[in-house]
């Protein structure tokens, strides 16, 4: 576990990637405050305001940054094949990497979410993307619980419909698929005070752990999962067609641009400096850090702050692979 102290002091120190933490909790409730002023303003002034231009920028930030989340996925998604043709300490070494690299983009995006958008609207695929704290015993094995988890469980189909069927069943922490269920069967359970999880590759090797065909099999349908989910949410944000999400969202004025505050201010304040960062300091317990199985907690705080002065500062650089 990456002591939650280290992101305090990180962010004491300030150095220049926690700066924007920094930044991005200060503009929570200025947020907040600009999120009601926008829902009370008069309606005879704001009708005729033209902030089309607001929109479609927006819009655009939010579509390359989940292009960009989308990419970095199949990266990762083809490193995740090459460790299971082939497992090793070496493939499995370079699909945790690969999912490292892909939560850089993706901690961006959680700025666009809390207002009923394409990825958290009723029937969106958030829950199935990034729901947290996780049960890892709803999966796998875990400590003094050899025969644990939807993967040890031979009745169990491992197939798409039948993991999302799973998801969340019985309770917010049975969680089934998403970049967490992907972290676990990379890392594993999380034993260490001072580090992250330490599965081994053996556990994918057939004759080395029970159930490792399972166990492959799982960890390629969450892992096709969630690529096609960042599909689906950035086919709705892309600019052109007549029918999407964005197509509606770049016609709603006003009740767009409170959208937007209302997205940074959930995020930066109840989300991110609540749940994410206080809860986590309270408890103490590495349970309730945001990506506890491979110690990356810190990186999406840092990531998720970014994703609020992206938006807030109307920029955003794109990863290299889509320069």
């Amino acid at each position: 576990m990456r002591s939650l102290s280290f992101i305090v002091f990180s962010i004491h120190q300030a150095d220049s990637s926690m700066k924007h933490t920094l930044r991005a909790l200060v503009l929570g409730l200025a947020l907040s405050a600009t999120s009601q002023l926008v829902t009370a303003a008069d309606p005879a002034r704001t009708a005729t305001a033209d902030v089309s231009g607001v929109l479609a920028q927006y819009a655009d930030i939010v579509h390359a940054s989940y292009e960009d989340s989308l990419q970095a996925a199949k990266v990762m998604q083809r490193a995740i094949d090459g460790f299971l043709a082939q497992p090793s300490a070496e493939s499995q070494q370079t699909a945790q990497k690969a999912w490292r690299d892909a939560r850089e983009f993706y901690g961006q995006t959680e700025a666009f979410r809390f207002y009923g958008g394409p990825i958290d609207g009723e029937t969106g695929p958030e829950p199935r993307m990034n729901s947290w704290p996780m049960d890892e015993s709803y999966v796998d094995y875990v400590q003094g619980r050899a025969d644990s988890g939807l993967i040890n469980n031979p009745r169990f189909v491992i197939n798409r419909a039948n993991v999302i069927g799973q998801n969340e069943r019985g309770g917010e922490e049975n969680i089934a698929s998403g970049w967490h269920a992907i972290e676990f069967l990379l890392w594993g359970q999380d034993l260490s005070e001072t580090g992250p999880g330490n599965r081994s590759y053996t556990d994918f090797v057939d004759g080395k752990m029970p159930n490792a065909d399972r166990r492959r099999q799982y960890l390629k349908v969450v892992t096709e999962l969630l690529v096609d989910d960042l599909t689906a949410v950035a086919r709705e944000w892309k600019a052109g067609r007549a029918s999407n999400f964005r197509a509606q969202f770049e016609k709603g004025g006003v009740e767009s641009v409170r959208k937007i505050f209302v997205g940074l201010g959930s995020l930066s304040r109840g989300e991110l400096a609540g749940e994410r960062m206080e809860v986590a300091l309270a408890s103490q317990d590495q349970e309730d850090e945001h990506s506890c199985f491979s110690d990356n907690t810190h990186r999406d705080i840092v990531n998720n702050a970014l994703g609020i002065e992206n938006v807030w500062l109307a920029r955003y650089k794109r990863a290299a692979m889509s320069a």
